[in-house]
């Protein structure tokens, strides 16, 4: 599916090209169960850790277990019971709650999943049109990969001829 738009960015005027591709969607669908995966083993290895601390007050329980969760992109904290303990004759309160997957979070990225903007300061579709800029995006990554070789570590021209700042300057 492709959608037009013109937009002016950086003062420029540009015509985007908003693609949903089905192979791309696919693709960042299992990239985002693996992020969400990855995610969710953290966040439970956070929560036993947390567990364990004791807070001297109610609020002070609440408070940590709000900030512990909030710089997590997918998951949330339910089910939220603070326990009173006694340890050696202090008293004290432990957080204890199940990790679970946010959907007002991952919601909007899995609709995202599969799109994304090609931008030009072409402006009239005549001169290029839609098909030919997603057609010449596409021939692009031909030429990217054969040149690939040059970001290998084990191409060895940094090696030899980054030495110095004279060779640089060479």
């Amino acid at each position: 599916m492709l959608f037009t738009v013109k937009k002016i960015y950086g003062s420029i005027q540009q015509r985007w090209l908003v693609v949903e591709s089905q192979a791309r969607r696919e693709s960042d669908l299992k990239k985002l169960a693996k992020n969400i995966d990855r995610e969710r083993l953290e966040c439970e290895k956070q929560l036993r850790q947390f567990k364990r601390q004791t807070f001297a007050c109610i609020p002070d329980a609440q408070k940590a277990a709000q900030k512990l969760f909030k710089k997590f992109k997918y998951h949330q904290l339910q089910e939220i019971e603070i326990e009173t303990v006694t340890e050696k004759q202090k008293l004290g309160y432990q957080v204890k709650g199940v990790v679970s997957l946010c959907p007002q979070k991952v919601q909007p990225l899995e609709e995202q999943a599969g799109r994304f903007v090609l931008a030009t300061n072409v402006l009239e579709p005549e001169t290029l049109t839609s098909e030919e800029m997603l057609l010449k995006y596409k021939g692009q990554q031909t030429v990217e990969r054969g040149f690939r070789f040059l970001k290998d570590p084990m191409f060895l021209t940094d090696s030899v001829f980054l030495k110095s700042p004279k060779r640089i300057e060479a």
